[in-house]
């Protein structure tokens, strides 16, 4: 008889949005977040989540990569990418508008807003990310460091 492993650790999502962000800091080893960022999602892994991100920001994710790393690094991790990538919707991207309209205090991409968007379309309640936007939308448990261990 196989058991099942328990799926989850407390303290952290069954599903979790990746932002660009996330994905920067876990590839590039300079990248200030780049420790947090690997421990992380290890225990993402050993947690059993279900990561997702969007069309939006594999490309934003794959522009970065290529300007900042190379185009060897950027391929690299396109063609090793595991992960559910969810397609924005006309109407993610109508309400992606939306949000940075009304938002005029902030600065944010509208790839951040689609991202928005299509979390709250989702239901995600949380995102491994970052970029300060996430957290100044503030309708997000963000994700940027593990949680502790127990006992």
């Amino acid at each position: 008889m196989v058991r099942k492993l328990p799926r989850g650790i407390p303290g952290l999502p069954d599903t979790c949005f990746v932002d660009s962000s996330a994905f920067y800091a876990l590839i590039d080893a300079d990248d200030s977040h780049h420790r947090e960022c690997v421990r992380l999602f290890t225990q993402l892994a050993r947690s059993r989540a279900r990561l997702l991100t969007s069309n939006h920001v594999l490309f934003e994710t794959y522009s970065l990569l290529l300007t900042r790393l190379g185009r060897h690094m950027a391929a690299r991790w396109l063609s090793r990418l595991q992960l559910h990538v969810e397609r924005a919707t006309a109407e993610d991207e109508r309400q992606a508008v939306k949000i940075v309209l009304k938002y005029r205090d902030k600065h944010f991409s509208l790839v951040d807003a689609s991202s928005f968007a299509l979390m709250e379309r989702l239901g995600l309640p949380s995102a491994v990310a970052f970029d300060p936007h996430f957290r100044q939308y503030g309708r997000f448990t963000v994700l940027t460091r593990p949680v502790p261990s127990g006992p």
